[in-house]
């Protein structure tokens, strides 16, 4: 919800030729959308860079900046932040997410995501996650803090089967949801 998922563009990455540790991510989109079925935001242009370096053998950090505008003339200026650490079964994962949106006929303001996210393959085929995550939105009036524990089942790798309970600060909204997946 944060920034457009798919872009119609230019999209150019790689290595820094002065630290091969480091990922380089250019993608610009000077266009309306293509496809307005599968998108969650609907875009007019989005430019961004992003980079990625492996810190040691088990840690990787990474940053994101962008800039896009949607249909209804709303500029959004973005900083994303991430961080993977995994080790043998475990692994630890998270993001942060900072938009800055300024609607043309009303007030700016701004919106965050977090979430810090564990993992422990205690089976090849079998992992137990914990997540904490907190949103927070005014312009869709959202805020939310969930926890959830987590149980996956990938029997083969492209298909996975999951389990989770959320607990969310508004304890009416805790729910049990299970789901099958294929990744392609």
């Amino acid at each position: 919800m944060m920034f457009p998922k798919f872009l119609t563009g230019v999209d150019l990455y790689g290595y820094l030729p002065i630290d091969d540790s480091v990922k380089y991510h250019f993608y610009i989109q000077a266009s309306e959308d293509l496809d307005n079925e599968r998108i969650n935001i609907d875009a007019d242009s989005h430019y961004g860079f992003s980079l990625q370096k492996q810190i040691t053998e088990h840690t990787t950090i990474g940053s994101s900046v962008g800039y896009f505008e949607d249909t209804t003339d709303t500029e959004t200026h973005y900083l994303h932040l991430n961080s993977k650490w995994s080790s043998g079964r475990y692994k630890v994962t998270s993001e942060l997410n900072y938009n800055f949106n300024n609607p043309l006929n009303s007030q700016a303001n701004e919106s965050q995501a977090i979430y810090v996210q564990g993992e422990y393959k205690f089976h090849p085929r079998h992992s137990m996650v914990g997540r904490v995550e907190y949103f927070h939105d005014p312009i869709i009036d959202v805020s939310e803090r969930i926890g959830i524990i987590g149980y996956s089942y990938r029997p083969q790798y492209p298909i996975s089967i999951k389990l989770e309970y959320q607990w969310h600060a508004d304890s009416n909204e805790n729910q049990l949801l299970s789901s099958f997946s294929v990744l392609f």
